[in-house]
């Protein structure tokens, strides 16, 4: 990527932006669109972060499935819950990668929020 195209790229990165110039720069009706953004990402964080824990809480319940087919010397049953327990944490290890590669964090969209509810408060007060 040449330099052109990551100073383009920091340019159109609204919440960058937020934190280098302040809120007080943008205009209220783009502070309006970038507040409903950040909502919609979070809420699209939190659906991504639950789906995560829904596949290790399904990892462990493979785990327990192992233990009680190890404990009545079923074979089929303990090769069946290890297979799952693979997928299961595959699964959740990959969803977490891929929320870690689309989002940073989940404190810089909480702060972006935070920071832009405030300046629509103030303006609104005004």
């Amino acid at each position: 990527m040449t330099s052109f195209d990551e100073l383009e790229k920091a340019g159109n990165d609204d919440l960058h932006l937020l934190d280098s110039v302040g809120p007080g720069e943008f205009p209220t009706e783009h502070l309006i669109e970038l507040r409903d953004t950040v909502r919609a990402q979070l809420l699209d964080f939190n659906r991504r972060q639950r789906m995560n824990m829904i596949a290790g809480a399904i990892a462990a319940g493979w785990v327990c499935a192992f233990m009680a087919a190890y404990a009545y010397n079923n074979v089929w049953l303990a090769l069946v819950s290890v297979v799952g327990l693979v997928f299961s944490l595959g699964a959740c290890l990959a969803g977490i990668f891929l929320l870690r590669i689309h989002y940073k964090s989940l404190g810089e969209l909480n702060h972006a929020l935070i920071t832009v509810e405030a300046e629509l408060k103030r303006r609104f007060r005004v």
